[in-house]
């Protein structure tokens, strides 16, 4: 995703991949981040208004850096405006805060933008070791 963000702590994130799927038949996306922050995810999709993360449609995110603070979380709504709900975002920690992940503040900026359906991996239902995302 290219140049390091002030909130991120480490510059091998910034060599990070996101993916992107479009299931074409129902307009649905998923967007999976890895260690990318949301600052990051900005800079490399360009200066127009409406590529930035808050305004792109998402329906199903795999959060980045485990819901870690440093990942710009603010910039998932426009300054706490929600443009484009989601369907669901999922943290891949577990329940247990150790090392700040999942930060509170940045599930709670999650939970606006996808209306409460934000889990952790451990939470997430059934508990056969996969989520599945029927798009």
């Amino acid at each position: 995703m290219g140049k390091k963000d002030k909130c991120d702590s480490s510059y091998p994130n910034c060599e990070g991949i996101v993916i992107e799927y479009m299931d074409t038949t129902n307009k649905k996306k998923v967007l999976m981040m890895g260690d990318v922050n949301y600052a990051s995810f900005n800079k490399a999709r360009s200066t127009n208004k409406d590529t930035l993360f808050a305004y792109t449609q998402i329906d199903y995110l795999i959060a980045p850096h485990h819901g870690s603070e440093h990942t710009a979380f603010e910039q998932i709504t426009d300054y706490g405006r929600i443009v484009n709900k989601g369907t669901m975002a999922i943290i891949c920690c577990t329940n247990e805060c150790a090392d700040n992940r999942p930060n509170d503040n940045h599930r709670k900026e999650l939970e606006k933008r996808f209306d409460d359906n934000v889990y952790t991996t451990e939470e997430a239902q059934p508990k056969n070791n996969s989520i599945k995302i029927i798009l």
